[in-house]
């Protein structure tokens, strides 16, 4: 049996103003390969893609994105630029794609308690919440749980599609 511990937000994560950039700034003439992640909801925040501007605007891959407009965290799991209004959450431990996918459903649980209207109180807020995680026989975060839980969850829905797939044909 799975056991679970309480953790604050402040054990996990820290959070900061992400550095931003306004869309004129975006590099079309290299390689478009970094994200430039707004405070949208949709397409996991990203705007659009933009080549290498600078290492002072950069942020690093897996850590998540909060838009502060909507209240809603993206994982990024690669390098990205930011727009206005959002915030970076930096997690403590390592994280990889299961790890971030896990973490992203609380922290956007988390977001949703969230009043937009009090963007400045963000971090304070942020701050006083706890999460119930996995953990193993030493009390650490039980990665292995978090990812075979994850790879399940992936494993239903494409099952799910192909079977979908079936019907067309």
């Amino acid at each position: 049996m799975t056991k679970f511990k309480t953790f604050t937000s402040d054990e996990l994560f820290s959070i900061a103003k992400a550095p931003s950039l306004n869309k004129k700034s975006l590099n079309h003439t290299a390689p478009v390969v970094y994200p430039y992640v707004t405070r949208t909801r949709e397409n996991n925040g990203i705007d659009s893609y933009t080549g290498f501007i600078d290492e002072k605007h950069l942020n690093p891959a897996n850590t998540f994105s909060l838009g502060l407009m909507q209240m809603s965290v993206n994982f990024q799991e690669h390098a990205w630029y930011s727009g206005q209004f959002v915030r970076i959450i930096t997690p403590k431990i390592k994280v990889n794609h299961e790890v971030g996918l896990y973490l992203q459903t609380w922290l956007s649980k988390l977001a949703l308690t969230f009043d937009p209207q009090a963007i400045h109180n963000v971090d304070n807020l942020f701050y006083k919440a706890k999460f119930e995680l996995p953990v193993n026989d030493d009390g650490l975060i039980d990665v292995d749980y978090i990812v075979d839980y994850i790879d399940n969850i992936e494993i239903q829905y494409i099952s799910k599609i192909n079977k979908s797939f079936q019907y067309l044909k």
